[in-house]
């Protein structure tokens, strides 16, 4: 029977399929990649093309992984370290794999809708033509064109679909598993760890590891590190985000983080909050990768616990804070010092250097002798030589280092009270503390002395009470006024002795409490912790060989 032309058309679509098992054949040890560069230079022949690849499909259609370039496509493309594996989803040849047909791009540039861009450095094109082969329903095989010279058409198309159909059902014969071919730059295998290697790896970590998927941020895979330090089961983190791990006020920040560390900006997240299970946090430094795991693009974590890092951190900074409050209550203790003198001894010296004044030249011009002005001279200079003998007295307090804090507190009490105009004064509780630290001791009386001077001096109250207490290695002081009181928040300026008594107790490691409100007094409450190992004032006092009296000291 004569040949019509349809079927020398028919015969002539059906040679690419045809001729598949002819050029394969002899061909039967080859590997799939060697075999996958033959379907890509057969591609290229039989469309007339300049460039084309052959790619096989992830089961989740979304990672393409390319077997084999036509070789002018690999000596055309200037990207160094070409990857083999593309989320299907950035490609322009994905329209093929969703359509599940060919299709057709005659001008590249303008025309087409679907076009993502090329890497700089990658082969150039003008037009292609994509197929996708099916295999029980799935698309399996993926195969392009581009670069023809005149357009591509229908019977481009179908040579290449069915040259490709050829292709994957001779390489399934003869059961070649289709793998993804190996970089130049990777080494044997041999020296690669195997599966096994890499799992006991995974699971012996220190480190905690998470893979969450890029788009959901769902966890597809957790190590027990990680587990033990969250506090949850394999499988409760597997049906868990991202969101779930980070406390809710922290994670604006920690995404953002995430965000930057997935463009490659931000190489560590350092001291990131993690939210356990039962409530707590603790602080992670995190270092990320962006992976393909189970054909979804994804983004795993280390996590390094940098919590006690941390605290290290906040603590010396907490110490190099004390050492400067400690810098500045100095500063402040000088400026009172200061304040003393200008007010109280450098009044009384210039007065009787008036005095004096005024009687030599009362004496020089009538010779007669004023001895009112000398004597109330004379008097000035008395009472600055008392006032010098107490300035020195408030930096050395002498009994404290004779006898001991509350020998010491009780003198403070007596000397108070032999002055003018002052409230009474009730010193109650024990007064036989055990021998402090001079450090210490020197704290707690100041204290005491300045919580004293402010109820003296501001809060017009009748009575003052002062109560020492021990229980245990705690040693509680307290300084009560029920006079104007003031409103704690709004302090007067330049009044330093109720935030020193605050950052003395502070810088002992104790806690002060300041109540009041006005017309409702005030009240001071100090706790500061004592050391283990006290010695009783007695056996210190023995040990020195100090026969000083406990008995306060004359003025």
């Amino acid at each position: 029977m004569a040949d019509t032309p349809e079927r020398a058309a028919k015969a002539s679509m059906d040679q690419p399929r045809l001729t598949a098992p002819r050029a394969i054949g002899p061909l039967g040890t080859a590997s799939v990649q060697e075999l996958a560069a033959l379907a890509a230079e057969q591609a290229v022949s039989l469309t007339g093309s300049q460039l084309g690849f052959v790619a096989t499909l992830s089961d989740d259609e979304r990672v393409l992984t390319v077997l084999s370039w036509s070789q002018r496509a690999a000596a055309q493309c200037a990207v160094p370290d070409q990857p083999f594996q593309y989320a299907v989803e950035t490609m322009g040849w994905r329209e093929a794999i969703r359509q599940r047909r060919p299709v057709i791009a005659n001008d590249d540039a303008a025309l087409n809708p679907w076009k993502r861009g090329l890497p700089p450095g990658h082969a150039m094109r003008t037009r292609y033509l994509s197929v996708p082969i099916l295999d029980a329903g799935r698309v399996v095989l993926v195969a392009g064109v581009a670069n023809k010279a005149t357009e591509y058409d229908e019977a481009d198309a179908q040579r290449l679909t069915l040259w490709m159909q050829g292709w994957w059902t001779v390489v399934s014969r003869l059961g070649r598993a289709v793998e993804p071919p190996r970089h130049p730059t990777e080494t044997d295998e041999t020296s690669r760890p195997s599966p096994d290697e890499l799992e006991a790896i995974f699971h012996s970590m220190v480190d905690g590891v998470l893979v969450a998927d890029a788009q959901t941020q769902r966890f597809l895979r957790v190590n027990p590190a990680i587990c033990r330090a969250l506090g949850y089961t394999e499988r409760e983190l597997l049906s868990m985000r991202v969101h779930d791990i980070h406390p809710p006020e922290a994670l604006p920040e920690v995404l953002d983080r995430f965000r930057r560390q997935w463009k490659g900006v931000l190489p560590v997240s350092e001291d990131t909050p993690v939210l356990r299970k039962d409530g707590s946090v603790y602080y992670a430094d995190i270092t990320t990768n962006r992976i393909v795991y189970r054909g979804r693009d994804c983004q795993i974590g280390f996590f390094r616990d940098v919590t006690e890092r941390r605290r290290d951190r906040q603590q010396l900074e907490r110490d190099r804070q004390r050492l400067v409050d400690l810098l500045d209550l100095h500063d402040r203790d000088r400026r009172l010092i200061g304040f003393e003198i200008h007010d109280g001894l450098a009044q009384w010296l210039a007065a009787a250097e008036m005095h004096l004044g005024t009687f030599r030249e009362a004496f020089a011009q009538d010779k007669t002798l004023r001895w009112d002005l000398f004597d109330a001279g004379l008097q000035l200079l008395r009472q600055g030589h008392q006032e010098s003998r107490r300035l020195i007295d408030g930096l050395r307090i002498e009994v404290l280092e004779e006898v001991g804090l509350g020998p010491a507190i009780r003198d403070l009490v007596e000397q108070r009270t032999k002055s003018a105009a002052v409230p009474a004064i009730e010193l109650v509780g024990e007064t036989n503390l055990p021998w402090l630290p001079q450090p210490l001791a020197n704290c707690a009386f100041r204290i005491v002395q300045e919580g004293l001077a402010n109820a003296c001096r501001h809060s017009k109250s009748p009575n003052v009470r002062i109560a020492l207490a021990q229980h245990g290695n705690d040693l509680r002081l307290e300084v009560q006024d029920w006079g104007v009181g003031f409103h704690v928040n709004s302090r007067h300026e330049g009044r330093f002795g109720l935030e020193s008594i605050v950052e003395r107790a502070r810088l002992f490691g104790g806690q002060a409490s300041i109540e009041s409100s006005p017309g409702h007094g005030a009240r001071i409450l100090v706790h500061l912790p004592l050391p283990d190992d006290l010695s009783k004032p007695n056996d210190r006092r023995a040990e020195a060989g100090d026969s000083v009296s406990g008995s306060p000291r004359e003025p």
